[in-house]
């Protein structure tokens, strides 16, 4: 990071390399031209609006912000998250230079008026709203230098407020709001973003918008931020403040270029006037273009000519034709082909892999994958990278109102049976590998796997494996969950989330375990299933616990053990026992807490739970910390991580050397600390626990800083800072700020890590 002078020295480069004069860039940013003077000859500090300010006026790239050091206290209050979530064009955009000179025109370079900028671009289906948007977007993204957010509503085919809870948290998490402190209900989490976003200058994107009242939590009406509203109609008495665009065809020249490029300029050039005449009949809509050029790529022996009369058969050339052209790609499909494209109708997640589709067909995969090429060929569903795939919006409503008018109940049942065992197991099988027997609460007996179902399997030592799997397919499994419930397949709806625990902590997936949680609490209340409406209040309070909500966490582990004690299930008993003692330690009622852990210790002890009696153990070390007891609490940890070692637990034995760590820091022994520390590390990253990693290197900052060394540590904060950023974990803002602090002073920072199971 640049010092004052260095910075001065660049704002001044930026500013004459765009021909500004002093006073003109002054009136601009709306500061003196005497202040500007003094920071730019490193005379005054530039203070974190200052720079904002410039990142405004000069659009850097990469923003000033991102090179300067703070004071302390700036650091503290600034934070310098900047989400950038435009999805990446597809394909090349041809003619439509006139929309983006409007939507540059519209938005401007000037900061937008007091009750923002938005406009409605609106257009049949098909017609290529989407690619000129990101388009548009990416190129003036730095327009925005407080980041831009992107949110497809999925508008045509999904309940738009459950959709848009979904969004609020996402656009906040990325924000830089942690996951607690977001709001519990739909209409605090729309304050809280237009308070994050008030002197921001953001660009959000909404694609799919079926009516303003979908989006209305997402609209941030205050100055700074600019709103792109994808809709298939102009949303006529809605949004008054908008402006809106149309969007049409392509003119028959341009058409002409886009054809070319995707069938070929050979092609095109043989035939010139049949290739004019078929570009003219198919520019109305841009998509029925790229599919009549993909329709002559494929056919490269057959005249233009001769292609004409099929494309005109089999391809539409009008949105309302769209179906009817699905309708004809459909009919020619071979039989099993058919069958599958129907039944893929009724997978609730946006994509899906080769195992999925072949559950939910029912037949091996070396069997499935030639009907999913198949579909590929008939442009019926996109293929993604690793045999994965996924059908166009339009496509995949098609597909399900096929199985809807064509599948008999029992066997659209069987087909959804199917594909929800399939996940189950799967899930299963990869949470096994990442959570070793008896180091957490057991997860409930699954039915048996559906008839004609093969599961994914994963070996003992397949970690990358089952996390890579799970990462891939964590949004179809939260869609399986939500999909059984609105079933009323209520032990399936619980059991998903239940599986996926592993992952979820690993991960620290807050969005997928607080909605799979809530999901199955429902589910199991519903059902009357008691084993399962513990084990998700158990769950619930751990994520409550993880986000530091302990007064919910105390509730829910209450309640937890009170139903695990009636129904007489002491390894559950033991283990919500065990998590309301930790709650009550970070309360501060260390008796209460002390009772608990005791207690959930010689449940363990009794039933022959030894990863239960080592994580006791960490927790009876962590109290005699806080009670100032260090040698109690040295021999409670290095107890624990012996169990640790001996059932083979790395991850487990990672945060037993971390909490060792603390009472040797605590008892001035840094040198022994920091090698507690390292060893730790080195658990985290061959367990793949990317947080876990993150948290070590943060505190192994701490230390280093108490040993002088500013070198090595701020090394262990950028690598903290680089996983937390791939996590997309908010803490990354704070290790920012800590930083700039050590970049600034040369101090160690004075954050606390406390040691606890998720901090450690």
């Amino acid at each position: 990071m640049a010092d004052n002078n260095a910075f001065g020295a660049l704002l001044r480069a930026e500013r004459l390399n765009r021909k500004i004069g002093l006073r003109a860039f002054a009136t601009a940013i709306h500061y003196s031209p005497g202040h500007v003077s003094k920071v730019e000859l490193g005379h005054a500090e530039p203070s974190p609006e200052f720079v904002k300010a410039c990142d405004l006026e000069l659009l850097v790239d990469p923003p000033l912000i991102d090179r300067v050091a703070f004071t302390p206290r700036q650091a503290a209050r600034f934070t310098a998250a900047r989400p950038a979530q435009l999805p990446e064009p597809a394909g090349t955009l041809v003619g439509r230079g006139e929309a983006l000179d409007m939507l540059t025109r519209h938005f401007g370079a000037a900061p937008p008026s007091a009750d923002g900028r938005a406009m409605v671009l609106h257009g049949p289906p098909g017609i290529g709203k989407t690619a000129l948007a990101l388009r548009w977007a990416r190129d003036h993204a730095r327009r925005y230098p407080d980041g831009n957010l992107f949110a497809d509503l999925h508008g045509y085919r999904c309940e738009g407020t459950s959709r848009a809870e979904g969004v609020l948290e996402d656009w906040l998490r990325a924000l830089g709001m942690s996951a607690g402190q977001l709001p519990e209900t739909l209409d605090d989490r729309a304050a809280l973003l237009r308070t994050v976003l008030a002197g921001k200058r953001v660009l959000a994107v909404l694609d799919n918008v079926a009516d303003a009242a979908q989006i209305a939590p997402l609209l941030p009406a205050i100055p700074g931020a600019a709103v792109l509203v994808l809709s298939r109609g102009e949303l006529a008495g809605s949004m008054p403040e908008a402006a809106r665009l149309k969007l049409g065809g392509l003119d028959p020249e341009h058409a002409l270029q886009m054809l070319a490029g995707i069938a070929g300029p050979g092609r095109i050039d043989a035939e010139p006037a049949v290739a004019a005449d078929l570009a003219r009949a198919y520019a109305p809509m841009p998509l029925a273009l790229r599919l009549l050029g993909e329709y002559i790529a494929a056919r490269p022996g057959d005249d233009l000519t001769d292609l004409a009369a099929g494309a005109a058969r089999d391809l539409p050339r009008e949105a309302h034709d769209l179906r009817e052209a699905f309708a004809w790609s459909y009919s020619r499909l071979p039989g099993p082909a058919g069958l599958l494209f129907r039944m893929l109708g009724l997978h609730a997640g946006a994509e899906l892999g080769l195992g999925a589709a072949a559950a939910m067909l029912g037949r091996a995969e070396i069997d499935t994958a030639p009907l999913l090429a198949d579909l590929v060929a008939a442009r019926l569903l996109q293929p993604l990278p690793e045999d994965r795939y996924r059908f166009h919006d339009l496509l995949r409503g098609f597909a399900a109102d096929l199985a809807a008018a064509t599948l008999p109940e029992d066997v659209r049942a069987r087909v959804t049976a199917r594909a929800l065992s399939w996940y189950l197991h799967s899930a299963g099988a990869a949470g096994a590998v990442l959570a070793p027997e008896g180091t957490r609460p057991a997860v409930p007996a699954l039915p048996p796997a559906a008839p004609r179902v093969t599961p994914q399997t994963f070996a003992a030592d397949e970690t990358d494996q089952a996390l890579a799997w799970f990462d891939t397919e964590a949004d179809n499994l939260l869609a399986a969950a939500e999909q059984a419930f609105d079933l009323d397949l209520h032990r399936e709806a619980w059991l998903l989330p239940a599986v996926s625990s592993p992952w979820l902590h690993l991960r620290e997936a807050w969005r997928h375990w607080m909605r799979g949680a809530a999901v199955g609490l429902i589910a199991a209340r519903r059902a009357g299933d008691r084993d399962g409406e513990a084990w998700c209040l158990h769950s619930c309070g751990r994520a409550h616990q993880e986000l530091r909500r302990l007064d919910h966490a105390r509730r829910s582990f209450t309640a937890a053990a009170a139903i695990r004690q009636d129904i007489g299930d002491q390894s559950g008993l033991a283990w919500s026992t065990l998590e309301l003692g930790a709650v009550l330690l970070g309360q501060g009622h260390p008796a209460q807490a002390r009772e608990h852990l005791e207690r959930s210790l010689q449940l363990f002890e009794t039933h022959r739970m030894r990863g239960g009696v080592a994580m006791a153990r960490i927790w009876l070390g962590r109290l005699h910390r806080e009670l100032d007891d260090l040698t109690a609490a040295a021999a409670q940890l290095r107890a624990a991580r012996e169990l640790f070692v001996s059932l083979g637990d790395t991850a487990s034995e990672a945060l037993a050397l971390a909490c060792l760590a603390q009472v040797q820091r605590a008892e001035g022994d840094l040198p022994g600390a920091l090698h507690r520390l390292d060893r730790s590390l080195q658990l985290r990253t061959a367990a793949r626990d990317l947080g876990g990693e993150a948290r070590v290197q943060t505190f192994r900052a701490q230390v280093l800083g108490r040993m002088g060394e500013k070198r090595l540590a701020r090394r262990a904060l950028s690598q903290a800072l680089q996983l937390f950023e791939r996590l997309r974990d908010p803490r990354a803002a704070d290790v920012r700020a800590q930083l700039a602090v050590l970049d600034l002073t040369g101090l160690h920072t004075s954050a606390t890590v406390e040691c606890l199971p998720a901090a450690c």
